[in-house]
């Protein structure tokens, strides 16, 4: 700025900063705008005389307003350096230009927090504080809702009756930690779609406003982990704080460490309060009787219904992402409770309201990637015993199938489905199509890539289904079939998968990750042609670091 435009009666602020100054009294707007200090407009300072003291004033202001893009970011959010025992963030795509470590953030001093415990708690927890939205934030909150919720959980469409999405508004102003992932996850969206319209520095400040709402946010979930989130109250808001670090993660694809840790921390988090009955996790006494089996949810108060359904949605989010976890990684998914997950109609979890597909088959699929678990760690092949498990699922998995049925929604222009809602016909769709992947993944563990005869069928089923054209917006549930299913496919028919894969809506400048799934596909097609005796166990080698979702 050139010193024509900047008044020479201005805050001592603005002149150190040299930044033009509006020179309201007492304190001018631009430093209001910006929650930093106004040296007001007194006489000149001692520290001005002094260029120790002057370069540490200024040090200390460019701290405070690192990040800020003044017209909408909110009061000094930084934070302290993240815990070791929780992940680092992500650093940012190199073309996003450098961004300050979360380490180099400070801890606002108490005066720049919302408020303080006492002035406005909810349910006896510390963080669950009415936020001070900014200019700006609800319009990243809403871009969050509209845009970024569909990327994770694209067949999420909750029943308008029971409140919809009203419960993740309720979360979001509840619970600071949450409230500062939404704002991030937004800004990141936002950003990544406008990247090829925005200036180079628009980029970056909302870049930094992004790194500055994950690393308060990551702040907020040590301080809650650190003592045992369920101790404070907070345990919902801080899981699903943590869900969105996880997403965060695993959308900016730089390093898959990040999205592991956080589910592992999720799993653990949800096991734990589950088996100690939802106890000091900021739940109702009616909400955690219902969600413990004991009563239905009906006729119920707005309230515990935003509790439930919030409940509901973030378990079944962990769940689902712990099992397809499970198939790249080789690891065995969580034995989670009855009353949590199970294919009993008492059950709290329903996945086919979070991703189209009934529990029954997600159950098998995770049996399935258990068995192989076993295999890999005896130290003798039991094939007796071993015989008799994949019996079990085989069997289990064609009585489900039975029972569902086939589904007769195919057309010469693609699946007969109104994706308006998920109804019964999309989710038989959906499930009937995990369910056929389920033997292929169950052949794979036990005869790796060979002797597909006995699959013939199930390979035959998916692929037919995908030449003739599942709706675009049916594709991003349907990843897991695409890779375990196109894994084994003839030669003719990969070009069909590589073009699923590589095309809308599975690619998307947001979802970084998603190439690397194509990636994988490659790599297995070729070792299994160069390696006769290639197995899944071998595959997994340059599938454990993705995330089939």
């Amino acid at each position: 700025m050139s010193n024509s435009l900047r008044s020479k009666h201005g805050c001592w602020t603005c002149r150190l900063r040299k930044k033009k100054c509006d020179e309201l009294r007492p304190q001018c707007e631009t430093c209001a705008s910006l929650s930093i200090t106004c040296y007001g407009f007194g006489p000149r300072p001692e520290w001005m005389d002094s260029n120790e003291k002057r370069r540490a004033v200024a040090s200390n202001l460019a701290e405070m307003t690192r990040g800020q893009a003044s017209s909408r970011k909110t009061a000094s959010r930084p934070a302290r350096e993240p815990p070791t025992h929780l992940p680092q963030l992500a650093p940012k795509p190199k073309n996003a230009g450098p961004l300050p470590a979360v380490s180099s953030l400070r801890t606002p001093p108490k005066s720049e927090r919302s408020a303080s415990p006492s002035q406005n708690v909810d349910n006896g927890a510390t963080h669950t504080l009415k936020v001070n939205p900014q200019a700006g934030d609800y319009g990243l909150i809403m871009n969050f809702i509209d845009s970024v919720l569909p990327l994770q959980l694209p067949l999420y469409k909750p029943d308008a009756a029971a409140g919809g999405r009203g419960w993740l508004l309720s979360l979001v102003f509840r619970t600071k930690a949450f409230y500062h992932a939404v704002l991030a996850l937004g800004a990141y969206h936002r950003s990544t779609v406008m990247s090829p319209h925005g200036s180079c520095e628009w980029q970056l400040e909302d870049m930094k406003f992004q790194e500055e709402n994950l690393a308060f946010c990551l702040d907020l979930v040590h301080e809650s982990t650190s003592g045992a989130c369920s101790k404070d109250g907070s345990g919902v808001g801080i899981a699903a704080a943590i869900t969105q670090l996880l997403f965060f993660e695993l959308f900016t694809n730089h390093n898959s460490n990040g999205w592991q840790a956080h589910l592992r921390v999720l799993v653990r988090l949800f096991k734990h309060v589950y088996t100690r009955d939802l106890i000091n996790i900021g739940l109702s006494d009616q909400s955690r009787s219902i969600l413990m089996g004991r009563e239905e949810l009906r006729n119920h108060s707005p309230g515990v219904t935003e509790e439930v359904m919030g409940f509901r949605t973030i378990a079944g989010s962990i769940v689902w992402l712990d099992i397809i976890f499970s198939v790249t990684t080789g690891e065995a998914p969580s034995s989670w409770p009855d009353p949590l997950f199970s294919n009993d109609s008492a059950c709290q979890v329903h996945l086919q309201d979070i991703m189209g597909c009934q529990n029954w088959v997600m159950i098998q699929i995770g049996r399935v990637a258990e068995f192989h678990k076993q295999m890999t760690q005896a130290s003798e092949h039991k094939c007796d015993e071993y015989m008799k498990i994949v019996e079990a699922i085989h069997n289990d998995i064609q009585v489900g199938l039975a029972n569902l049925g086939p589904p007769e929604l195919m057309g010469p222009c693609g699946p007969l489905v109104d994706n308006d809602s998920p109804g019964p016909d999309l989710v038989v769709l959906i499930t009937y199509l995990y369910a056929q992947t389920a033997l292929i993944y169950l052949h794979l563990i036990l005869h790796g890539f060979k002797g597909f005869q006995h699959v013939r069928a199930p390979i035959a089923i998916v692929t037919n289904y995908v030449r003739r054209g599942v709706k675009p917006e049916l594709r991003p549930a349907l990843v897991l079939p695409f890779y375990i299913c196109g894994s084994v496919v003839d030669e003719g028919d990969r070009d069909l998968f590589r073009s699923v894969l590589s095309s809308p809506p599975l690619t998307n400048p947001s979802l970084q990750h998603r190439p690397r799934v194509l990636r994988a596909l490659e790599e297995i097609w070729s070792q299994s042609q160069s390696m006769p005796a290639y197995t899944w166990h071998d595959c997994l080698i340059s599938s454990s670091d993705i995330l089939l979702h």
